[in-house]
């Protein structure tokens, strides 16, 4: 159940790394309001950390092609596919487990995002970010 909530986790952390730019509504009394763009598939591409309730941790990787890739922190992986719903989302593995769909909120600062599954519980997705490697320098 785990991997299957990790592959739908990781979908969904997608949803986080391609956000949209935010409109500002400057006629707005007090001040500019800034509404967040809706999300769209596109948001939901690349790499995903998921942590799970009982603590266990992977990344899930969404493809355009609608493929994922779930790779667990005991090294096991899944593979799949995963749709976009405007009130969920949804991540089917090839073999094993049934997946399950999942609302998902609104991206934070971060851009992570809380999913909620179908039974109630709640994981933490967060979109991986690569990081450049700082060349080695010698001291003099």
């Amino acid at each position: 159940m785990k991997k299957v909530v990790f592959c739908m986790a990781a979908s969904a952390m997608i949803a986080a790394c391609g956000q949209q730019a935010d409109k500002a509504d400057d006629d707005a009394p007090g001040g500019p309001v800034v509404v967040a763009a809706p999300d769209t598939a596109q948001d939901y591409l690349g790499a995903w950390s998921v942590s799970y309730p009982d603590g266990t941790k992977g990344v899930t990787t969404n493809n355009e092609d609608g493929t994922y890739v779930a790779e667990m922190e005991d090294g096991t992986s899944i593979t799949g596919t995963w749709t976009f719903g405007e009130e969920q989302s949804c991540w089917t593995p090839d073999e094993g487990e049934n997946g399950g769909c999942y609302a998902i909120s609104p991206a934070e600062f971060d851009g992570s995002r809380v999913l909620t599954g179908e039974d109630g519980k709640l994981l933490i997705v967060a979109p991986v970010r690569e990081t450049a490697e700082a060349p080695a320098t010698e001291a003099s």
